[in-house]
């Protein structure tokens, strides 16, 4: 999995590799918890969104750095 978001990273920019790498460690890890599909995919999305939004502003917003963007 991590292998692929290094090359979704590559062809698809940030936000698209983020939110689904990180959407689907966090439905692994929720799912593991609750057995619950519902609520592991709301919290796996708010969490996916989450990570996303903080690494965008950390990395453009704090330290001036541009993220990847889409790379066709």
């Amino acid at each position: 999995l991590t292998g692929l978001f290094i090359v979704g990273f590559f062809y698809l920019g940030y936000v698209v590799s983020t939110l689904a790498y990180t959407f689907l460690i966090s439905l692994l890890f929720n799912f593991e918890q609750t057995r619950q599909w519902k609520r592991s995919i709301g919290l796996a999305s708010l969490t996916s969104a989450g990570v996303t939004l903080a690494g965008w502003l950390f990395f453009e917003k704090l330290f001036d750095l541009y993220l990847p963007t889409w790379e066709f």
